[in-house]
């Protein structure tokens, strides 16, 4: 619909905010990759690309967030502190019955568990928790749904969370701090997980590198690179 909109109002551009992540499969069914968030992923991206590409002076689409992984986006919000108290990424804020929402996270969902996972290697668990009202790392009923998160007895959750890979990275970093390896879950998780699941330090760098592989304008990858930290 923006495309079209774009297209008609002479409008130049279409711009997302997808990350690369959003390519990965959910799982293989019959030797078919399944991507529960498939309209975000980079093939989508360029199908449309390619479908408006047929219209005279047709508008360009890109993601500004296409270069990054969500583990680099989660390393670079977590220094946007002025943003923590106002987002949220849990589904069951936005239930079309106005009666079953929520005002802000759940703290017992597929997205609440991979957003704390994901942050928690770059926030301290008081600040993260203030965020998200509880400690979910340190409460062991939430144990299994961060299990999933890394494939641990079957497929990642069908959900819009990020790659299985992503995951287990943030484990190794929390695992290593400090202030998080005692919880509760990271503990079990790491006894549970990680023992099947390691991964170099050059395995784990790589989910904060920014691949070339986008339609960024290079006259906006400077600003692109300065807010991801790069």
């Amino acid at each position: 619909m923006a495309l079209l909109t774009a297209a008609t109002q002479g409008i130049d551009a279409v711009l997302m905010a997808n990350e690369r992540s959003a390519s990965a499969a959910n799982f293989i069914w019959n030797g078919v990759e399944v991507n529960h968030q498939f309209s975000k992923s980079r093939r989508a991206e360029r199908l449309l690309a390619d479908a408006v590409a047929e219209i005279e002076g047709a508008p360009q689409i890109f993601s500004i967030l296409r270069p990054a992984s969500e583990f680099r986006i989660a390393s670079a919000f977590a220094k946007l502190e002025q943003y923590h108290s106002v987002f949220t990424s849990c589904n069951r804020v936005f239930q079309l019955d106005p009666e079953q929402r929520l005002g802000s996270w759940c703290c017992d969902c597929d997205k609440c568990r991979f957003v704390f996972l994901i942050l928690a290697p770059f926030m301290p668990p008081a600040q993260l928790t203030e965020i998200f009202g509880k400690d979910m790392l340190d409460d062991p009923a939430q144990y299994e749904g961060f299990a999933r998160l890394t494939a641990t007895g079957g497929e990642k959750p069908f959900e819009c969370v990020g790659e299985v890979e992503e995951s287990i990275a943030a484990i190794h970093l929390i695992a290593r701090h400090f202030e998080w390896r005692e919880r509760a879950n990271v503990r079990r998780l790491v006894e549970e997980v990680l023992a099947a699941r390691d991964l170099s330090d050059d395995e784990i760098a790589a989910h904060y590198a920014l691949s070339d592989d986008h339609d960024i304008p290079d006259s906006l990858l400077p600003a692109v690179r300065e807010v991801l930290g790069a």
